[in-house]
């Protein structure tokens, strides 16, 4: 009898916290915004990675505008990278 007790204030705890976490957003919008821009840095490589292939396909390609991405993607990757390295500690 007390076990399901306690296995029902663990559900009503965990449900709690899902609750309060959302309220938590939803008051103060710039977590949201943190944890994207978080997101950002961390997967900042692997996309710009995929962006700059992509570029060097259609730079063999001689497809010329879009052959131009590579130092962009390149450029916008030193650029996240630095902002969440210096900006957001």
């Amino acid at each position: 009898m007390f076990e399901n007790i306690i296995i029902s204030a663990g559900k009503a705890n965990n449900s709690l916290d899902s609750i309060s976490q959302f309220c938590n957003y939803v008051m103060h919008p710039t977590n949201i915004l943190l944890t994207f821009w978080n997101w950002t840095v961390e997967c900042s490589f692997y996309i710009c990675l995929l962006v700059a292939m992509f570029s060097l396909i259609c730079k063999v390609l001689r497809i010329k505008k879009l052959g131009k991405l590579t130092s962009f993607s390149i450029f916008i990757y030193i650029l996240i990278q630095s902002i969440g390295k210096v900006g957001l500690k």
